[in-house]
C-alpha cells in the first residue's frame, strides 16, 4: 500500500493556493508557518489514514485536518475563509497522485479562542476515500 498522507497533503495545498477566492483572504498554506507569518493564514494537520477497498482494488479511507488562524476580533474572517475550505473539500473530487476516485467531504469544524485570547482558530476535518492505482 502506498503513503497517502505526502500526496493528499500535496493535492491539497495545490487546491487551496491555486484557487484565487481564498487565496485573497490568506496570507499563506503551511505544514509549519514561518515565525512571525502575518495573519490569516493556513496550515495543514493531522491526518489519519486507515485501510478501504473494493472486492478488486486497494484503498483507503482518511482525514485530514486544516487549521485556519486568524488575528481578526471574531470569528468572521475565519468563518469566510472556512466557507471557502468547504467549497474545496466539502464534498469534492480531488486529484490526488497515485490514487483514483478520490472523493471528501466535510467531517466536523470546531472554533476556539488561543488561550491569550487575541488569536482565532477553526479546525475543519474532512473524510476522503480513494483507491490506489
Amino acid at each position: 500500500m502506498k503513503s497517502f498522507i505526502k500526496p493528499v497533503q500535496t493535492a491539497v495545498y495545490s487546491a487551496i493556493t491555486g484557487d484565487a477566492t481564498i487565496m485573497a483572504k490568506i496570507t499563506g498554506v503551511f505544514d509549519f508557518p514561518p515565525k512571525d507569518q502575518p495573519y490569516p493564514f493556513v496550515t495543514i494537520g493531522e491526518a489519519t489514514v486507515v485501510p478501504w477497498r473494493t472486492h478488486s482494488q486497494p484503498g483507503v479511507e482518511a482525514t485530514l485536518t486544516l487549521h485556519i488562524w486568524s488575528a481578526y476580533e471574531g470569528f468572521d474572517e475565519a468563518a469566510g475563509i472556512l466557507d471557502d475550505l468547504d467549497r474545496l473539500f466539502g464534498d469534492e473530487d480531488l486529484a490526488v497522485t497515485g490514487f483514483s476516485n478520490v472523493h471528501s467531504w466535510f467531517d466536523f469544524t470546531e472554533t476556539l479562542r488561543e488561550p491569550e485570547g487575541e488569536l482565532r482558530h477553526v479546525v475543519a476535518r474532512y473524510r476522503l476515500r480513494a483507491l490506489q492505482d
